[in-house]
Formats: structure tokens, sequence, C-alpha cells
């Protein structure tokens, strides 16, 4: 890579990380393009010589908050003795990320974006929890007949349990704290396991 090339790279890495942390202290209602422009001190429009539209920098973000969340999740439950200790700590990681970072949610799941290109959309596939929910339960289920089904099945479940916890959690809707929620998914999960097992 030439210097130029390189340098064209490293500005192109130091908008995304900005605005990064910028959504993540003050959130994306309060962000814009121009306030990125002003904060790092380049023209408002020199960022469109490095991305095409603010949808298209803002997956880019995306997927800087999604490599971030793999990181947390990746070292989590290293000291568990069994698989479902260490599934369920796993996504005890998941959610509080989450808590501790409630605009990275809001944005993510909150904030509407155009399609992503090809590129980027590749990157979404396969989401975060899916990979670390398949992981656990293939362990789980490893000696079972039909295991396959069970499995895409019992992880849309719990899928499905921890989003609609997490939107309930912001969106006020309703009164549930944080512990609780993380102790009432793992026992959640912990039944729906030994229904499936007997």
């Amino acid at each position: 890579m030439n210097r130029q090339k390189k340098r064209k790279e490293e500005l192109k890495i130091k908008f995304i990380k900005c605005g990064k942390e910028m959504i993540k202290e003050s959130g994306i209602d309060n962000f814009s393009l121009r306030k990125l422009a002003d904060h790092i001190g380049y023209s408002y429009t020199t960022i469109y010589n490095y991305f095409s539209s603010m949808d298209e920098y803002l997956w880019y973000v995306s997927l800087t908050f999604i490599e971030e969340l793999v990181e947390v999740i990746s070292i989590s439950g290293e000291n568990s003795c069994d698989n479902i200790n260490l599934f369920l700590e796993k996504i005890e990681s998941y959610y509080r990320y989450y808590f501790e970072n409630p605009n990275v949610f809001k944005f993510l799941f909150f904030y509407p974006l155009e399609m992503p290109s090809k590129d980027i959309k590749e990157e979404f596939e396969k989401p975060v929890l899916w990979n670390i929910l398949l992981k656990g339960l293939y362990d789980y289920f490893d000696d079972e007949d039909n295991a396959e089904s069970k499995i895409e099945n019992i992880g849309n479940i719990i899928v499905s349990v921890i989003h609609g916890k997490l939107l309930f959690y912001f969106s006020k809707k309703e009164e549930i704290g944080k512990e609780e929620i993380i102790i009432e998914t793992k026992q959640n999960i912990e039944f729906l396991l030994s229904v499936e097992k007997n």
C-alpha cells in the first residue's frame, strides 16, 4: 500500500472510531457528520470522500460496535466448568454490554438505516449472539438425534427472549431491573434446555 492510500485508510478509520465514541457517549440523536467533522477538525465535505452517504458511514460504525461486542463476549466465562455455565455467562456478558452502553443498543436496534452495500451486509449475515448460541447448544446436544432441528428452534426462542427483555428494559414500558433480567433469562434457558433434554 503506498503512502497516500495508507493515509486515506488511516483517516477513514479515524472517522469511524471518532463517530463510534461520539455515538456511544451522546447517542445517535445527537450525532451528525457535521459534528464529527468539527470534532476531528476536517471540513464536512471531506467525509464524503470516504463514505458515499451517512448510512454507509453508520454501517461501518455499526461493525465496530459488533466487533467490540464479540471481543467482550469471547473473553467471558473462561473459568466456567461446564458448557452450560459458559453459555449462560456469555449471554450475561451480552446483556451487560448493552446495559453499560445504552446508546449503542438504541443505535443498533432502533435507528433506521438503508440496506447496506453487499460487502458490509455480509458482515452482518451471522449475528454474534446467534454464533454463540449455536456453539453452546451444539456442545449441549452433541449426543442427541435431531440435534440440528432442536438447536435451530431453541436458538430462535432464546434470541427472542433476550432481545424482548432488552427492548422492554430500554423502552421503559415495564419496570424490570438489570439483575432481574439476567436471572430470569438464565432460569428461562435452564428450564427450556431441561425440557428439551427429557
